[in-house]
């Protein structure tokens, strides 16, 4: 996970990065950037960074990054027995001639 001060030196040393840094977000635009729903905004608000100036809620740039990485998900690595199954593949065929069509299944009635 990417932390906040790898963040910052990503934003600045971006074209305009300045300029997005000093950048304030009420909580529409955030509902719009994160393409949430304003309820998961409100709900989730505990757990995701932001600034409180008085009753007025306000988020920046690096706000936004770190609270769309908290929600990534990244998928599993597979399965040692998966990644260690045998491939079959008609390149392993003599020919198309040896392949045979599997067995028919057959319905109980």
């Amino acid at each position: 996970m990417t932390t906040r001060d790898e963040y910052l030196a990503m934003v600045l040393a971006a074209p305009g990065g300045l300029e997005l840094m000093t950048r304030q977000f009420d909580t529409d635009e955030m509902v719009s950037m994160l393409r949430c729903t304003p309820t998961f905004l409100t709900r989730n608000l505990h757990e995701l960074p932001h600034q409180k100036i008085g009753e007025k809620v306000r988020f920046d740039y690096i706000d936004f990054l770190v609270a769309r990485d908290l929600h990534r998900v990244m998928p599993d690595a597979p399965r040692e027995e998966v990644a260690a199954a045998p491939t079959t593949s008609i390149k392993k065929a003599r020919s198309y001639k040896s392949l045979t069509p599997a067995p028919p299944v057959r319905r109980k009635r």
